[in-house]
């Protein structure tokens, strides 16, 4: 029975919950991989510094997940009010969000000047 007459927790909190998890394996697996090669490649510091970066951002990004997922579900548990505001991970989630696409295509970009050897036009 949910404390909110009218509102499905279950499905709201229950994705919320389950896609943390989801999001969490597969950074584990990020991190797992990025070791492997960062361990066995000498690849210079433009190559090997956006992946460490990417690792960064990627670790806030879990940390403001969490926090989401916390906030939602245990601190603020039946509060209607909560659901509706703006706590602070969203805007940190969304930031690192951000910085990531920016660090992927910094990378991509990157990859291609080397393949072409001249600038990306």
């Amino acid at each position: 029975m949910s404390p909110i007459p009218g509102v499905n927790l279950d499905k709201l909190l229950g994705s919320l919950l389950i896609g943390t998890w989801a999001s969490s394996l597969l950074t584990d697996y990020e991190m797992i991989l990025a070791y492997q090669y960062l361990s066995n490649n000498n690849d210079g510091l433009a190559i090997r510094g956006p992946i460490v970066l990417a690792l960064v951002n990627d670790a806030a990004c879990m940390l403001s997940e969490f926090a989401m997922v916390y906030l939602y579900c245990i601190t603020h548990w039946g509060d209607a009010t909560a659901l509706v505001a703006e706590p602070w991970p969203l805007p940190m989630f969304l930031m690192t969000a951000g910085f990531a696409a920016t660090i992927t295509q910094t990378y991509l970009i990157t990859r291609v000047n080397r393949l072409y050897g001249t600038g990306p036009c």
